[in-house]
């Protein structure tokens, strides 16, 4: 028992100490220290709002949309010309993909020469019709309409797409500097119970790292490059042992990850592989402690 919660583990499990050590569940006393990231998020499943709410967030961060005149090609009679395009990394532009053809939304990943707008960018997400520019202008509407829970979620988490990486303190960072966007985004932060400090260049999320296990754990953010340096961070929170009890036999399952660590209910643990006890079976490699 800790001091964050109750923790069933065999014998041979390795955790991580404060001091840097790994140390077997039967090596642990009472009073000692582990490193504890953050208590279990359950993530919530991908529902319509929160498409919606991504779409707004990614959008309102790396898309554009409006009506132009244009002719047809035919005639000098000016035509409104309608058009949404998002350009951005292909992860975040294919689950934008996604989610927009999931909402009914006619739009798709096209070629693009890279301009001084989008560097980098040889790729959008683009829609050319009416249709599709009404969407969007549907969807944006939400955000001041009484917002779900699962909108402002998907909201945060395509924002993060757009502008989000990390700061030098190693907390999480918005980048952007309209202030009414600003307003909107620390509001949504806010009503799911993150604190944020408001600086020159966007936003800060304050908490360190067990925040931002919290805000990557709860809203889903796609971007595997935005999440890199979380795993390289310095970890600064402990969770002191309360007691240790003996808890009978079972058959258990052992866990293994291609890095060699993982978090268990929110502490900092290691692959325990023995070989002398592993099984392989029709659906892989398994070890019996």
């Amino acid at each position: 028992t800790t001091e964050d919660g109750v923790v069933r583990a065999t014998a041979e499990h390795p955790w991580l100490t404060t001091h840097g050590r790994w140390r077997q569940t039967s090596q642990l006393k009472v009073g000692q220290m582990l490193r504890f990231v953050s208590k279990p998020t359950k993530q919530s499943d991908v529902t319509g709002d929160y498409m919606a709410g991504y779409l707004a967030g990614i959008w309102k961060g790396d898309g554009t949309s409006g009506i132009y005149k244009s002719t047809n090609g035919i005639s000098e009679k000016l035509y409104d010309k309608h058009h949404v395009k998002l350009a951005c990394n292909y992860d975040a532009l294919e689950t934008a993909s996604r989610y927009a053809k999931l909402l009914g939304i006619p739009v798709s990943i096209r070629s693009i020469t890279p301009t001084k707008m989008y560097p980098g960018c040889d790729r959008a997400l683009i829609g050319q019709s009416k249709e599709a520019y009404t969407a969007f202008q549907k969807i944006f509407q939400q955000i001041t309409e009484k917002p779900s829970s699962e909108f402002k979620r998907g909201f945060l988490a395509g924002f993060f797409d757009a502008e989000g990486s990390w700061a030098s303190q190693g907390q999480l960072r918005f980048t952007n500097f309209a202030s009414a966007l600003i307003e909107l985004v620390v509001d949504f932060l806010q009503y799911f119970g993150f604190s944020c400090h408001i600086e020159k260049r966007g936003i800060l999320l304050l908490g360190g790292y067990s925040e931002a296990v919290r805000f990557f754990a709860l809203m889903c953010p796609t971007l595997l490059k935005n999440k890199q340096g979380f795993i390289n961070r310095q970890l600064n929170k402990s969770s002191r042992i309360l007691s240790i009890e003996a808890d009978g036999e079972e058959l258990v399952r052992n866990l293994e990850t291609t890095t060699g660590n993982f978090i268990a209910d929110g502490f900092i643990t290691h692959n325990c592989f023995t070989p002398e006890t592993a099984l392989m079976t029709d659906g892989g490699l398994v070890s019996i402690h």
